[in-house]
């Protein structure tokens, strides 16, 4: 909730990007950045990894 009301989004959209959903703005990788420096997720997957 607290990286939501800093960032200005849904809560449901911070879930979804820290559970892997594909960053699709400039707001949702600050949501991502603010995911990592609090240590929620470790980092983020770039491009297809299959």
């Amino acid at each position: 909730m607290e990286i939501a009301r800093k960032e200005k989004v849904n809560a449901i959209r911070v879930y979804f990007l820290a559970h892997g959903k594909k960053a699709k703005s400039e707001k949702d990788y600050s949501v991502i950045k603010s995911l990592i420096q609090k240590g929620i997720v470790s980092g983020w997957r770039i491009g297809n990894s299959a």
